[in-house]
């Protein structure tokens, strides 16, 4: 088996499984801003806003959208970083990475750790092969539905047990909306989003009024359409 073949077949094994792919496969574009675009359909609404980009399988990002590298920042906040996340960015545009360092800080402040686990997926890699053509182009339309490729989303951890019924998730479900998060993806929203519940996937959207209005909407999808 030639080492392309071999290669392809291990890239996609590691894709259908899940995991991220090695930092080196970053695009390296240097021509994109820090935020994304407010131009699109999706967001138009309101360019002073482009934190409000919407991304699932109806409204995949656009890859001239595709953060860089360069236009991310990293949060100062402690990382909880398993072998299967090997690869996986913590990365996040500017704003949202800071936003996110101040609610870790003012959590840990009330005695509350919480723990950084993934933000920003790395791309996929281009391959030309008719043989995996078709695998390989699930997998891309997968990656641009996905709303960890804006740089915008984060996973959030503990150090160890159940998230969902740990002190950290409900000081986030009280605080988030202050730094401007809100849970992406619950039990009540689900028919709206289209999503399995997320309890530690948080969505930065901007500030504190607008993710408080979002909130209150019961999902990002109908605070887009309420203002329409």
């Amino acid at each position: 088996m030639s080492k392309l073949k071999t290669g392809l077949i291990g890239a996609i094994a590691s894709i259908s499984m899940g995991l991220s792919l090695s930092p080196h496969l970053l695009a390296t574009d240097k021509t994109s801003a820090a935020s994304l675009p407010s131009t699109s359909t999706r967001c138009d609404l309101k360019a002073e806003n482009p934190y409000l980009v919407l991304v699932n399988k109806e409204h995949p990002l656009e890859e001239k959208d595709l953060p860089t590298e360069t236009s991310l920042k990293t949060p100062n906040v402690p990382q909880h970083i398993t072998a299967r996340d090997v690869g996986i960015s913590t990365a996040m545009q500017p704003p949202a990475a800071e936003a996110l360092e101040q609610m870790v800080k003012a959590a840990k402040k009330e005695g509350i750790p919480i723990l950084i686990s993934n933000a920003f997926h790395l791309p996929l890699p281009r391959f030309e092969s008719k043989l995996y053509q078709s695998a390989l182009d699930a997998q891309q339309r997968a990656y641009f539905s996905n709303e960890h490729c804006t740089g915008l989303a984060v996973d959030l951890n503990i150090e160890e047990g159940s998230f969902e019924e740990s002190k950290a998730y409900k000081w986030l479900k009280e605080n988030a909306s202050k730094f401007g998060f809100i849970e992406r993806y619950t039990e009540a929203n689900r028919a709206k989003t289209g999503h399995d519940p997320e309890p530690w996937h948080f969505r930065f959207v901007g500030n504190q009024e607008v993710a408080e209005a979002v909130k209150a909407a019961g999902s990002l999808e109908v605070y887009l359409e309420q203002l329409q």
